[in-house]
């Protein structure tokens, strides 16, 4: 039985050990994913240059300062020179992939290009249960995903 297009797609979206799921409708467009990526990632943002986000026992909770993205009520100067200001990322930073092979996903990712940003999700294969990988900034740097493991020696 076909899939109603008013049936949200659950869509799995790595980077390192972490995942973010997302839930987008089949006729959304890939801007429409990157911006719910970008949504999802700044309400839960972690200052990925510190090493906090390698302590598994911190507490994190969503900033209730100033960010370099909210700027409301306050001079955009003060904001832009303050040391402690997480810099949360643009839109344009992020890059998102698609797998290689969809069934051994330790194969690699091949690059979604911006060109397709008007592009419907289901045209770029991507559907209901799809994994992609994401990564913030430098183009150069591979999709660094973690995948779990049963030899894993820290598993109960």
């Amino acid at each position: 039985m076909p899939r109603s297009s008013s049936i949200p797609c659950t869509i799995k979206i790595k980077n390192g050990t972490q995942t973010v799921m997302l839930l987008l409708a089949e006729n959304s467009t890939f801007a429409d994913l990157k911006m719910q990526l970008l949504k999802a990632i700044t309400d839960t943002w972690v200052n990925q240059s510190s090493g906090a986000i390698a302590d598994d026992n911190i507490s994190i909770p969503k900033p209730s300062f100033d960010t370099i993205h909210d700027t409301a009520g306050t001079k955009e100067n003060e904001i832009e020179n303050d040391k402690d200001a997480i810099a949360l990322p643009g839109l344009d930073q992020i890059v998102v992939a698609s797998p290689v092979d969809k069934t051994d996903l330790s194969r690699g990712w091949k690059e979604i290009s911006n060109e397709n940003s008007s592009s419907v999700i289901g045209s770029l294969g991507i559907s209901d249960g799809s994994v992609l990988a994401y990564r913030i900034g430098d183009k150069d740097k591979k999709f660094n995903i973690e995948y779990p493991s049963l030899d894993d020696e820290n598993a109960a």
